[in-house]
């Protein structure tokens, strides 16, 4: 399929701070360096400075409960604008890579009776079967996320031509058994730092990024006393900026406010950041880093990828991870990855301390080649390639390289 423009409907989008910012970004000036028309399509109310920002639709307001349910129908409205602007062409792209789970409704809504010019591709992130309703207890989060996902998708990629990719092995593996044809699988596309990797030395523990729940931010506390005690010259330390309009920050206070006590009583081991950073802000702190601690809760985080774990992979660190996800199938991508099990303090603590008996003996030579590896796989430059080589109307093999590790 010719390509005259890439559109990025970026519904989170607010300013270039942040890994959803970075991503838009990365793709569109790749996009640009090809010869190809960048757009990233934003809410009116986006901060974002960049020339491929283009305001054009409302703000989502984060909910508590059931998403963004509410919102649903008057986007629906929105989009069938959008995608029937008399500017689009059949060779226009519409890529939406970041979507909540009532997006489905609203572009199934949108699409009824039309056949829109341009090739509209959905990245999805997150499992169907992820927690995506975190007050629910988890068989009824799973029923409910079903029904308002699985057959809105089903409809979209069947009957209206929607391809459906991911960038996680296991979430392209979950859709496709669940009926959609032509799923495959993108690279994170923001990954430039690279590095070495430190001495782990102490070691250094870092927790960065947002402060959320499902990160297990509220764990901390817990697992920095369970190490402490087993390592008294490891140091922490933790990104602890909470935002407050996100749901999945709610209840966190108190888990702060612990380890600020840490903190004064023990400042050479406990060390808070308490602001947002910006991208070099956020890399600089990494780099301080030896171990980068991902307590993920595996329930809320299943299948999806992390750009924490992508960045310190491309900077060489240690990462210690949960069990039975996304983040601990890269093992066998890179040889720095030590996962947990036993989503206790107790458990992660080993795990962080298996880090330094394993580092003695590391294949340095094996993990370079596996660092260089990953940064070409997750490039801006490989995510354009996988993606155009995918624009086909074809519904039966697709090419993705994530799937020839």
């Amino acid at each position: 399929m010719a390509v005259r423009r890439i559109i990025q409907m970026d519904y989170l989008a607010r300013g270039e701070v942040g890994h959803n910012q970075i991503y838009s970004l990365a793709i569109a000036r790749e996009a640009a360096r090809r010869g190809l028309a960048a757009e990233i399509w934003c809410a009116r109310n986006c901060t974002i400075k960049s020339k491929y920002a283009r305001r054009m639709f409302g703000e989502i307001k984060p909910s508590g409960r059931l998403g963004h349910i509410s919102q649903a129908f008057w986007k629906a409205a929105e989009l069938r604008k959008l995608v029937t602007l008399p500017e689009m062409e059949s060779t226009d792209v519409m890529l939406f890579h970041t979507v909540f789970i009532t997006f489905f409704i609203s572009l199934s809504l949108a699409l009824i009776g039309i056949r829109p010019k341009p090739k509209i591709i959905v990245v999805m992130r997150r499992g169907l079967r992820d927690r995506h309703l975190l007050n629910l207890p988890a068989m009824l989060n799973d029923a409910v996320s079903w029904l308002m996902a699985a057959p809105f998708i089903l409809f979209l990629n069947r009957l209206m031509g929607v391809r459906f990719a991911t960038d996680s092995e296991m979430i392209t593996e979950e859709l496709s058994k669940s009926g959609l044809k032509g799923v495959f699988t993108l690279p994170i596309p923001h990954i430039t730092a690279t590095g070495h990797g430190a001495e782990i030395g102490g070691p250094v523990i870092g927790y960065v990024g947002g402060a959320r729940i499902e990160k297990g931010f509220d764990r901390l506390p817990e697992i920095a006393e369970a190490v402490l005690k087993k390592n008294k010259t490891a140091e922490f330390l933790i990104q602890a900026h909470i935002e407050p309009k996100y749901y999945y920050s709610q209840g966190m206070e108190g888990a702060k406010k612990r380890l600020r006590r840490m903190e004064a009583s023990n400042p050479r081991s406990i060390q808070l950041v308490d602001r947002s950073l910006s991208y070099p802000e956020y890399l600089e702190l990494m780099g301080k880093c030896s171990i980068i601690l991902l307590p993920y809760r595996a329930e809320l985080y299943g299948k999806g990828t992390s750009g924490i774990l992508a960045e310190a992979v491309a900077m060489g660190k240690w990462i210690v991870a949960p069990g039975s996800t996304w983040m601990s199938l890269q093992k066998k991508r890179y040889g720095k990855i030590v996962e947990f099990d036993a989503e206790t303090a107790e458990g992660i603590a080993d795990a962080v301390g298996k880090c330094a008996k394993l580092d003695k003996n590391i294949n340095r030579a094996k993990v370079e080649r596996q660092i260089r590896e990953w940064v070409r796989l997750h490039s801006p430059e490989n995510y354009l390639t996988v993606l155009l080589d995918n624009l086909d109307d074809k519904r039966g093999e697709t090419r993705s390289e994530a799937d020839d590790w």
